[in-house]
């Protein structure tokens, strides 16, 4: 079995009276009950619960199955405000000339008074490869990072439950023509996509291409509009980001050149530098 990400779940006690707060608290114990994501192996059957001793540094319960999930649950996201979990469903990269290899889909979970996932919605990503997922500061969307070829950029809303409804917009990275130092000859991957604080901006990671894009959202549609762009080190692939809580910020993870970079991002004009 392939475990591709752990995600704190929540104690059961925070789930009442407060649920929106559950994933933002600590349990009173040393142990700690994790969520984990599995990838691309068969004897897999979805997501695992397993609980971690601070104590001991070791796990002393689990894995235990708590939803069956599909292809390859492998990237973990709560909802900023609601016990809810959402992933995404992987499928295998479609190169040329494949025809069979659907899209990838994103499911949401309700959590259950007993710790328990209760199937809420499932939407396409509309591309493969479906690996990061970024959540709207104010909980109607989400944007998943579709590594493809070719990579792209997708929006997904949310309904007042958190539940997954539909596809709102993919922006396709198209592949370079003069592909240069690119770690894959200039096919567009793209491995992550965040909105800033104040949800006006996503930015994707298009690690294939060896830069950052930002695009203009638009939050009465769900709909995105390509606004800048900043290259990185050349054949450093650009993998993963994190936007500092000053929204003035950027730490980005390069994959290939094995660097951490801090960029400074300016949320009015839309810009990294």
């Amino acid at each position: 079995m392939h475990f591709r990400q752990l995600c704190y779940a929540p104690p059961l006690h925070t789930l009442s009276p407060t649920p929106h707060r559950c994933h933002g608290l600590r349990d009173l114990t040393s142990a700690r009950s994790y969520l984990a994501g599995t990838h691309g192996d068969s004897t897999s059957e979805g997501i695992y619960r397993a609980t971690f001793d601070s104590e001991s540094g070791t796990f002393t319960a689990g894995p235990t199955l708590v939803a069956e999930a599909g292809t390859s649950p492998d990237w973990l996201s709560w909802h900023p405000t609601l016990p809810v979990l959402i992933c995404t469903n992987e499928t295998g990269e479609r190169f040329e000339g494949d025809t069979d290899i659907p899209d990838s889909t994103v499911t949401s979970y309700r959590l259950t008074p007993r710790g328990g996932l209760a199937l809420s919605g499932r939407c396409t990503t509309g591309g493969q490869t479906a690996c990061h997922i970024g959540l709207h500061p104010r909980g109607r969307f989400l944007a998943v990072a579709n590594h493809g070829a070719p990579g792209s950029a997708a929006v997904i809303s949310l309904d007042e439950d958190g539940a997954v409804g539909e596809l709102c917009a993919v922006a396709v990275h198209p592949d370079l023509e003069e592909p240069g130092e690119t770690v894959d000859e200039g096919k567009s991957h793209v491995h992550s996509c965040n909105f800033d604080a104040t949800g006006r901006w996503l930015l994707a990671c298009d690690k294939g291409q060896d830069k950052v894009v930002i695009y203009r959202f638009d939050e009465e549609s769900g709909g995105l509009t390509r606004h800048s762009e900043m290259a990185v080190s050349a054949g450093g692939a650009a993998r993963h980001m994190a936007l500092h809580r000053d929204g003035r910020h950027l730490v980005l993870c390069e994959e290939s050149g094995n660097m951490v970079t801090i960029c400074a991002f300016d949320a009015e004009a839309g810009e990294l530098t």
